[in-house]
């Protein structure tokens, strides 16, 4: 696969919902049509690297008729502990398991000055509006 993923910094608040969304494209910029394929998404520590602290999975979206388009959302939750520099991995698989190379980014999570309001049992759905960044 010959697949040219941009990955953009990626910066925000401990605990707030974040969606990313990336389309594949080939390097003559037509997108790339990978039906039945998966992205995962790993993000490790930025200094340490390790095991990392938060993954997921999820398919690839149709536009245009083409299966090119990845959206990943982190829930506020699997952020609200987090806080300082990390890297962020993007991996794509075609439908016969083949991967991409993987492609990283920086992601950027700066400390929640007011986590008392995440914790809340109370918190009502505006709190947890999504808000799109775009790419």
């Amino acid at each position: 696969m010959n697949l040219e993923v941009m990955l953009p910094d990626w910066d925000f608040v401990a605990g707030s919902t974040q969606s990313r969304t990336l389309t594949l494209l080939k390097p003559t910029g037509e997108a790339y049509d990978m039906q039945n394929g998966v992205a995962h998404l790993a993000i490790v520590d930025y200094v340490n690297g390790g095991e990392p602290v938060y993954t997921r999975q999820t398919a690839l979206s149709a536009s245009d008729g083409k299966y090119c388009v990845v959206t990943f959302a982190l829930p506020f939750d699997a952020t609200k502990e987090l806080f300082g520099r990390y890297t962020y991995q993007i991996t794509i698989l075609d439908g016969n398991g083949n991967a991409a190379i993987p492609h990283q980014g920086r992601m950027m999570i700066y400390k929640n000055i007011q986590p008392d309001v995440l914790r809340s049992e109370r918190r009502s759905a505006a709190c947890c509006k999504q808000y799109h960044v775009a790419s």
